[in-house]
């Protein structure tokens, strides 16, 4: 039993990829920040392939006090960003949390996320049982999609 036990921990705390009740989560990663910075963000992909629609409603780890969901709007070449509740996970689809889009931001960091640095975040849904996701920080993201340039001031948060 208690070999049964680790197992599962381990599964939880180290897989990147994790899943529950037909939800897939793939590729979370988190840039490194400042020194002095108090936030950052996780950008992942979920996929619903249950037929059931769901919806993201909050997370949580230890390397912030805070964890939120943003939504990105850009204007005039200024990212502008504002909480909401929840995202919508439509049955079999893929939502994309990334950059100048949505994302989970990281409020009252503990201390600075650094390259290589491994962490985890409990994503909580409005259906489906909590997922434990392990997120890596990297310098560049695991997308070759990845469109966010350094063109973008991101100086307004609602």
């Amino acid at each position: 039993m208690k070999n049964l036990v680790i197992f599962v921990l381990f599964n939880i705390i180290f897989i990147p990829n994790a899943m529950a009740d037909g939800l897939v989560i793939k590729d979370a990663w988190s840039r490194p920040t400042a020194p002095k910075s108090r936030t950052g963000a996780i950008y992942l992909t979920i996929q619903n392939h249950s037929d059931i629609d769901d919806r993201l409603t909050g997370a949580s780890t230890n390397v912030a006090g805070e964890t939120e969901i943003h939504q990105t709007s850009v204007q005039d070449g200024v990212a502008r960003m504002r909480h909401i509740t929840e995202i919508e996970l439509p049955a079999r689809q893929m939502v994309l949390l990334a950059p100048e889009k949505m994302h989970l931001m990281l409020k009252q960091l503990m201390k600075p996320l650094v390259t290589g640095q491994i962490f985890v975040v409990r994503l909580q849904f409005a259906h489906s049982s909590d997922i434990h996701v392990q997120v890596r920080v990297t310098s560049t993201s695991y997308s070759d999609n990845d469109k966010h340039k350094n063109t973008v001031r991101h100086t307004q948060h609602d």
